[in-house]
């Protein structure tokens, strides 16, 4: 390896160490937008399961019907505030979802630019050990063409 590519290690390392955070965060926040979204979910299930069962068949009094209406109310309220968070958190999946792939593809453009210098250090190597070798070659075909 060349200078370059030992002064470019620890950028390729910083970068590469920068790629797995922001793999984990994305992580964390795709958990977090399914979590959320299987309480809304339930929610959801809960709150018609709640009005088929307190509403099936039943004769109420006006108190029931007004708990159970204050009841559904507050429900709805909860529902909504759920779908905000859920809503906060798709965006904040998506603004993660960027950041890594941000940081996916500045890593890939470092490993290439590094991948291109070794190639092109090997490259350079090998012209001048084969220069080297036809050097070598040429002197011992010269002193074998006098030794006759």
């Amino acid at each position: 390896m060349n200078k370059e590519t030992h002064r470019l290690a620890p950028v390729v390392d910083m970068a590469r160490q920068r790629e797995e955070k922001a793999a984990r965060e994305l992580a964390r926040v795709r958990e977090l937008v399914g979590r959320i979204g299987m309480q809304v979910e339930q929610m959801h299930r809960y709150r018609e399961d709640y009005r088929s069962g307190s509403l099936l068949g039943k004769t109420h009094s006006m108190a029931t019907m007004r708990d159970t209406q204050l009841f559904l109310a507050r429900l709805n309220q909860t529902i909504a505030a759920l779908e905000g968070q859920h809503k906060q958190a798709e965006k904040r999946y998506q603004a993660s979802l960027q950041a890594w792939r941000n940081s996916r593809a500045w890593l890939k453009s470092l490993e290439n630019v590094v991948d291109r210098q070794v190639a092109d250090y090997r490259k350079t190597r090998q012209s001048l050990e084969q220069k080297q070798l036809d050097e070598l070659a040429g002197l011992y075909a010269g002193r074998d063409r006098h030794s006759f």
